[in-house]
């Protein structure tokens, strides 16, 4: 699962590099508090997160990735910034490597970019 924050550009733009820190550092939080115990997350990018689920499928990533949107569009952040993620997941039964995994989550964020707001799961 990749999560990416909608219009962090802007954020940063508008309000600053401090304020843009502190939304990052309780995205973060939000994170690690409705991931499951065997998930890991990880910053992956500038506004990315990547979080690891194994042996979950496409179904169960996606409650998490709900979960998590929810979240983040309730949460009142301290820099008083509204703030909402786009997530793409991509699941496979079969062994692939970690590289064609990690493409095939960014193929699923890319979609779920254009719409904003929204989770996006993809199978491999």
């Amino acid at each position: 699962m990749i999560c990416d924050i909608d219009n962090f550009k802007l954020i940063n733009d508008t309000y600053g590099h401090v304020t843009g820190d502190a939304v990052l550092a309780e995205l973060a939080d939000i994170l690690k508090a409705n991931i499951r115990k065997s998930d890991t997350a990880y910053r992956y990018g500038g506004e990315e997160f990547a979080i690891i689920m194994p042996n979950t499928n496409c179904n169960e990533a996606e409650v998490v990735a709900m979960r998590i949107k929810k979240a983040v569009e309730k949460h009142y952040f301290k820099t008083n910034v509204t703030v909402t993620v786009s997530v793409g997941v991509a699941v496979t039964d079969y062994k692939v490597s970690a590289v064609d995994i990690v493409i095939k989550a960014d193929k699923a964020l890319y979609i779920a970019k254009k719409q904003k707001n929204t989770v996006v799961c993809l199978q491999m």
